[in-house]
């Protein structure tokens, strides 16, 4: 971009994860690349051995990009969200796998801790979630949380995110909502998400949904 002095402005490079088995720039990777999209589809892995036994295992996720100029609805419909969940199952920009202790994950699956790295397709860690083992012996989400639960987003080996648990939602929006609130490292709110885990917008059920296992 040219200044009316005749300076010109260079553009800070950024790192971009690369699919899988393809090669890696030579940039420091962090969250800077999610600046150049509109979004990012998640899709969670179906486990079928802990459909099958009750028991928990290590949950598994894949990213796909949403590109800059891709409106995305209030509410996505199947037809909408279709291409990016086909592209995360068959050709996700970042993977993410749960790292998490047998024992807390069959015990207190609901307040277990885990590290999971999310990376490229050169094992290349762009962010990663953490979140601690915190025990709620009167949990009751989302009326009573004695220790809401809470993780954080680390990025470039600093943290840059967090997200919590909170309560109050039940009188407003019934006993199965549940609500999270994001905020940055200074405290102010960037996001809120909830989830109903009866059903979901479009009037199906949610119990038996990859979340419904958590």
């Amino acid at each position: 971009m040219n200044f009316g002095d005749g300076s010109v402005a260079q553009a800070t490079p950024v790192a971009q994860p690369v699919g899988f088995g393809q090669q890696m720039t030579a940039m420091t990777p962090d969250h800077t690349f999610l600046l150049t999209h509109n979004g990012m589809y998640v899709r969670q892995h179906l486990e079928v051995l802990e459909l099958l036994s009750g028991c928990e295992t290590k949950n598994r996720y894949s990213i796909a990009p949403i590109a800059a100029n891709t409106p995305i609805p209030a509410q996505p419909s199947v037809e909408w969200s279709r291409e990016f969940r086909a592209s995360a199952g068959f050709n996700p920009l970042l993977k993410g796998k749960e790292e998490s202790e047998c024992c807390e994950r069959v015990c207190c699956p609901l307040f277990r801790g885990f590290t999971m790295p999310f990376v490229d397709g050169n094992q290349t860690a762009f962010f990663t979630i953490r979140r601690p083992f915190k025990c709620d012996p009167c949990y009751c989400a989302p009326l009573c949380l004695c220790n809401p639960q809470e993780l954080s987003v680390e990025a470039g080996g600093s943290v840059v995110a967090h997200a919590k648990e909170t309560t109050g939602m039940c009188c407003t929006t019934g006993c199965c909502a549940r609500q999270f609130t994001a905020t940055d490292t200074s405290g102010k709110v960037l996001y809120t998400a909830s989830v109903n885990d009866c059903c979901s917008e479009s009037g199906g059920g949610n119990c038996c949904a990859p979340t419904g296992f958590n």
